[in-house]
């Protein structure tokens, strides 16, 4: 049985269900931001919670501040995400408390992204752009990302894969032993550069051992 959720009037992406299974977190664009006189995936998106039972709905982080890859904590109590600040030039990562509403700056300094948590929810994991790797003179999303490590209670952070290599869409394994993760690594197109146009392969990581592993290739 199929059930609409939100209406197709809007563009909607990235949606992810509360641990319970009671919610669902989407991102959706609502305003015709660029002024084009229509409503598109060119626009940027809010975030919105959806309560599967009520039908309420709630805009959560509104558009200006480019939310991304949103996703709940283990226990449904927050949400994690990459968004911009209004006093920041850069995408960060934060932690928006579900009871208060109210935001947390874990990593505003860089830009981040892919932010996820771990099963015990105590960690997250997430790509960050920090050094000129391309060396065009500036830091930006050309240059290669490194993973790195957060402990939320002391906001620790600790760098797992370095930016030798453009790493993305880190994942926990279930035990939170071992992360998942694309890195792209050689020049499949034979164009004479490594980037955003070759293959990555897929490779994971053992947090303790430090012993990584390409499980499917480039």
């Amino acid at each position: 049985t199929e059930t609409e959720i939100s209406p197709d009037q809007y563009y909607n992406s990235q949606p992810s269900f509360s641990p319970d299974g009671q919610k669902i977190i989407f991102l959706s664009a609502r305003k015709d931001l660029n002024l084009d006189g229509r409503i598109d995936q060119s626009e940027l998106p809010g975030l919105y919670m959806k309560d599967l039972a009520t039908g309420r709905e709630e805009c959560l982080v509104e558009p200006e501040h480019r939310p991304k890859f949103p996703s709940f904590s283990p226990n449904g109590q927050s949400i994690i995400l990459a968004s911009w600040h209004y006093q920041s030039r850069v995408c960060g990562i934060y932690l928006l408390d579900l009871k208060t509403r109210l935001g947390r700056t874990l990593q505003g300094r860089f830009e981040c992204n892919f932010p996820t948590f771990s099963p015990s929810g105590d960690r997250i994991i997430y790509s960050s752009w920090r050094q000129d790797t391309n060396r065009d003179g500036v830091i930006d999303l050309r240059d290669n990302s490194a993973l790195y490590q957060m402990h939320l209670k002391t906001e620790r952070e600790t760098i797992l894969v370095s930016d030798q290599f453009s790493n993305s869409y880190p994942k926990f394994s279930p035990s939170g032993d071992t992360i998942l993760y694309l890195s792209r690594r050689r020049d499949t197109n034979r164009d004479g550069a490594v980037n955003s146009l070759d293959n990555s392969g897929i490779y994971t990581l053992h947090l303790s051992k430090q012993k990584e592993k390409m499980v499917v290739s480039d």
